[in-house]
């Protein structure tokens, strides 16, 4: 009788142990949701907490690592159609993703009846991969907006060989591994802080609409600072590497049945646009958006505000040409600051 009473007892304490366990783990859990608005606490909770996905017809971009690249050369969630289908397509490097608004693109396609894609890529890419990209799916797309400043010279990026090497069952694993990170980590650090051992400088969490490419910001930890021309020193005049790249570049668009619009993203200097559009006889279109008034969220890439603001103006003047009305040059910038250096070292 005694051994069971004992053994009874025992399996009393034993059965305690979960339900102490879960409502010590609820009661730190509330400790944590209750003080989660503490400075010191507010340190811990990482972006992802607040990134929210912007509707069903998006698709997670960038979580602490770029998935387009794999997403786009395997033609994963319906991009490979998307790219074929559309007339339009828009090149270039990060700076090009950030800056081109979903809601701009859309009524755009309403006005023109032309279906645009956007497929810009982070990792300052180059035209390498980006004609990778057109031979692979077969794109013939009636116009092709490349941000040339600098796009025209040969380099591809780490994840742009790495996805020319992967297998599609590598792309989709990569994908559900960091779709399912997200998930996990936007929902786990609502409630509990996070200590990030290796934190970055600035880091995005980042969705791409599925028909047209646009990015849209879910959340990002750069500060914001007003747009700035940058580049204008070192990138004032165009390389003749990159203007006879851009003449090969041009020839073998025409020969697919497009045609070539040159641009520059703020805050860049136009400068590169402008000598390369002369050279090669391509319009340029860069928006009269006065530079002060747009601002950055991390002093290269637009925000939200300012790229619905430059992309509704870059619209409207691609618009005039679509319909066959000869857009004037830009005018050059100076960079002051760089030309009065160059007098100064001259007097000496």
């Amino acid at each position: 009788m005694a051994a069971n009473r004992a053994r009874l007892s025992q399996r009393r304490r034993d059965a305690r142990y979960p339900l102490v366990s879960v409502a010590v783990l609820a009661a730190l859990a509330a400790l944590c949701l209750g003080l989660r608005d503490v400075p010191l606490l507010r340190k811990g909770r990482p972006i992802v907490a607040d990134a929210e996905r912007p509707g069903p017809d998006w698709h997670l971009s960038y979580l602490r690592r770029g998935l387009d690249h794999d997403l786009l050369w395997h033609g994963l969630l319906g991009s490979a159609q998307a790219m074929k289908q559309a007339d339009l397509l828009v090149l270039g490097d990060s700076s090009t993703l950030f800056a081109f608004a979903h809601e701009s693109l859309e009524e755009f396609s309403r006005r023109t009846g032309l279906r645009c894609y956007v497929m810009a890529l982070a990792y300052a890419e180059r035209e390498d991969f980006a004609a990778a990209l057109i031979k692979r799916h077969d794109l013939r797309p009636k116009w092709v907006i490349v941000n040339a400043n600098p796009f025209f010279l040969h380099r591809e990026s780490d994840m742009a060989q790495r996805a020319r090497r992967s297998s599609a069952f590598d792309a989709w694993k990569t994908r559900l591994e960091t779709v399912a990170t997200y998930e996990a980590s936007h929902a786990l650090h609502r409630v509990l802080p996070h200590l990030d051992t290796d934190p970055l400088r600035v880091d995005w969490v980042l969705f791409r609409n599925d028909g047209d490419g646009a990015v849209e910001v879910a959340a990002s930890s750069g500060e914001g600072h007003p747009a700035r021309i940058a580049g204008v020193g070192t990138f004032a005049k165009a390389k003749e590497s990159w203007i006879e790249g851009a003449r090969v570049f041009d020839q073998w668009i025409r020969g697919r049945g497009g045609r070539l619009v040159l641009t520059t993203i703020p805050p860049r200097s136009p400068n590169i646009a402008i000598d390369i559009g002369e050279a090669v006889g391509a319009p340029v279109v860069v928006p009269d958006v006065p530079i002060k008034e747009l601002r950055t969220i991390d002093g290269v890439h637009l925000d939200g505000p300012s790229a619905r603001r430059y992309s509704e103006a870059f619209l409207a003047q691609l618009e005039r040409i679509v319909r066959g009305e000869v857009v004037p040059m830009p005018e050059r910038i100076e960079n002051t600051a760089f030309s009065e250096r160059k007098r100064k070292q001259k007097r000496r």
